[in-house]
C-alpha cells in the first residue's frame, strides 16, 4: 500500500524507514541493570512488525532517579553487552532503535528512602502536593545546585554509553510525572532561583541537559525529548507555554520532539492513557500541541515532531502526517497488543488497531506482572 506513513524520514544523521515509532514503555522485566530477554524479543517483534523507530524502554541514568529494584540502568557500572545485543537485533530487521532516559524526581522518594537516602525534586511540597498522583513518601528534598550539576553530567555520560552501545538515538523523558515536568510545572516548581519562577527558568534544566548531551556525543548523534506540553489541573502548565518550550528545544538543537502530556491528575482521563477511544474524533488528543510546534518551526528546521496519545486508526495516523501536524506517529498500547500493526496496515488491512484502551496492561504492570495485553485473559 502507498502512503506517507511508509515513507522514510530523516532525523539528523539517521534515516528512519517509515513514520511509525514505539513510545517508550516499561516491560516489567529487567536484567541486572541491563536488558532482559523479554525486552529483547519485544523490541525485535516491533522491528519485524514494521516499527521504523523502536524505543527499548526507560533507563535510569542517576542513582537518585531509581524508583525501584531491578530497573534498567545506563549508569557507569552497568556492562553494555546486553544493550549491544539489543541494538544489533533491531538493526537486523533494518529498523532504528532508541533508549529513553528517565528520572521520576519526587516519585522515587519511597524507594530512595528504602536505600537510606532522600530523593530530589525542584521543590519540597510537604503534605500538600498538587492534585496529581502523589508519592507515598515525603523522603525527598529540594535539589541543590550541586545536585542539578551532577544530574546534568549523568545524562551526558549516559548518552555517550548509549551511543557506544549502538543506539541510533536517545530520548529524555520530560513528560508525564518526570522530574522535568516537575521543574516545568508552576504547580511543583516553587523555587526562587535561576531554576524557578518564569518559564525561561523552569525550562533551563531541559536546555542544559540537551547541551551537555550534545557536547559529549558530538554534532551527528540524534537526541530526542518526550515533552509534556500541557497539564489538565488548574494552575498547571498551559498549552501556549508548552509549545514555547518545544520551540526553544528545537532552536537548541533537539532533533525529535515526541509530544505528550505533562503532570498527570486523576486516573484515567487526566493521563495520557485515556479510555473510551471509540471513534476517530477521540484519537490523537495532543494533536493541538504537535501542530502548534510544527507550524511555528522555521521552514528550514531539522527538528521532527512525533505525536503520541490515542492514535488507533490508519486514517487518523495518515492525516496527521499529510496535514503536517506530525512527522511520525507514536504508539504505546496498540503495539503491546499488536507489535506488527504497521505491517498489517501496509498489507492493505487498514482496520483500526485492535487495542480497546482498557488499560489492563498498565494495571498488570502495577501488580508486578510482565507487560502484555491482558484483554483475552480478562474475558
Amino acid at each position: 500500500m502507498k502512503s506517507l506513513l511508509f515513507e522514510p524520514v530523516r532525523i539528523r544523521n539517521q534515516e528512519i524507514p517509515d513514520r511509525f515509532m514505539s513510545s517508550s514503555t516499561a516491560s516489567g522485566h529487567a536484567g541486572v541493570g541491563g536488558v532482559s530477554e523479554f525486552t529483547m524479543e519485544r523490541c525485535a517483534s516491533m522491528a519485524r512488525g514494521g516499527v521504523g523507530l523502536v524505543q527499548s524502554g526507560p533507563a535510569a541514568v542517576h542513582p537518585q532517579g531509581l524508583s525501584g529494584p531491578g530497573r534498567v540502568s545506563l549508569m557507569g557500572d552497568v556492562p553494555l553487552d546486553s544493550f549491544r545485543s539489543l541494538t544489533e537485533t533491531v538493526h537486523e530487521s533494518g529498523m532504528k532503535i532508541a533508549i529513553q532516559f528517565v528520572h521520576p524526581g519526587r516519585f522515587c522518594a519511597a524507594y530512595q528512602e528504602s536505600l537510606g537516602r532522600q530523593g530530589i525534586a525542584p521543590s519540597f511540597l510537604g503534605d500538600t502536593p498538587p492534585p496529581s498522583i502523589t508519592p507515598n513518601s515525603l523522603a525527598y528534598r529540594e535539589a541543590t545546585e550541586e545536585d542539578i550539576a551532577g544530574l546534568i553530567e549523568s545524562f551526558g555520560e549516559a548518552a555517550v554509553r548509549a551511543r557506544d552501545a549502538g543506539f541510533d538515538l536517545v530520548q529524555v523523558h520530560a513528560a508525564h510525572d518526570s522530574l522535568f515536568s516537575q521543574f516545568l510545572s508552576p504547580l511543583t516548581n516553587r523555587r526562587g532561583d535561576r531554576w524557578g519562577g518564569p518559564l525561561e527558568n523552569r525550562m533551563r534544566l531541559h536546555l542544559e541537559i540537551l547541551a551537555c548531551m550534545r557536547e559529549k556525543t558530538g554534532k551527528d548523534f540524534p537526541i530526542s525529548v518526550k515533552l509534556g506540553v500541557l497539564e489538565t489541573m488548574p494552575g498547571g502548565l498551559g498549552l501556549e507555554d508548552g509549545i514555547q518550550v518545544g520551540l526553544e528545544l528545537a532552536r537548541a538543537g533537539c532533533d525529535l520532539l515526541e509530544v505528550s502530556q505533562g503532570l498527570m491528575s486523576n486516573l484515567w482521563e487526566g493521563t495520557p492513557m485515556r479510555m473510551k477511544i471509540r471513534k476517530q474524533e477521540d484519537e490523537a488528543y495532543f494533536r493541538t500541541g504537535s501542530a502548534g510546534i510544527k507550524n511555528a518551526l522555521p521552514h528550514a528546521s531539522r527538528t521532527r515532531i512525533a505525536l503520541v496519545g490515542g492514535i488507533r486508526s490508519f486514517e487518523v495516523a495518515e492525516e496527521l502526517v499529510r496535514n503536517g501536524e506530525a512527522d511520525l506517529v507514536s504508539f504505546c498500547r496498540p503495539l503491546i497488543r499488536e507489535p506488527d500493526l504497521p505491517r498489517r496496515w501496509q498489507s492493505g488491512d487498514t482496520r483500526r488497531a485492535s487495542c480497546v484502551s482498557c488499560n489492563k496492561c498498565a494495571l498488570a504492570l502495577a501488580e508486578g506482572k510482565p507487560l502484555a495485553c491482558y484483554l483475552e485473559a480478562a474475558q
